[in-house]
C-alpha cells in the first residue's frame, strides 16, 4: 500500500517547519548569550556604564540642539569622505558636546 503524496508533502513541510523552529531558537539563544557576554565585558571594562548617562541626556535634549553643526564646513566635508573619516568634536567639559548629534 503506497502512501498518499500529499501526506508526504505536509509531513516533509512540517519536519522542515520544526527543523527551522529549533534552528531559530538556537541562533536566539546563542545571540542572547553573545549579548550577556558583551554587557558583562563591556561592564567589566567601564563600570561607569556611559551608554546609560548619554541616553538619559538624549532624552531631555531639546530640539533642534546642535543642528547648526550639521552646516559647517568642516561636517560637510566629513559626511562627503570616505567611511574611513572620523569627526572629532573637541571642547571642554560641561561645554555641551554630549547634547550635538
Amino acid at each position: 500500500m503506497s502512501q498518499n503524496p500529499n501526506h508526504y508533502s505536509f509531513s516533509h513541510s512540517n519536519n522542515i517547519l520544526n527543523t527551522t523552529n529549533s534552528n531559530n531558537t538556537t541562533i536566539n539563544n546563542y545571540h542572547t548569550a553573545k549579548d550577556d557576554e558583551q554587557s558583562k565585558i563591556l561592564s567589566w571594562i567601564s563600570p561607569l556604564e556611559s551608554w546609560r548617562r548619554h541616553s538619559d541626556i538624549a532624552s531631555i535634549r531639546a530640539e533642534g540642539v546642535g543642528n547648526w553643526v550639521l552646516q559647517t564646513r568642516e561636517f560637510q566635508a566629513w559626511r562627503g569622505g570616505g567611511n574611513d573619516a572620523i569627526l572629532f568634536c573637541r571642547g571642554a567639559p560641561g561645554a555641551g558636546k554630549t547634547f550635538i548629534w
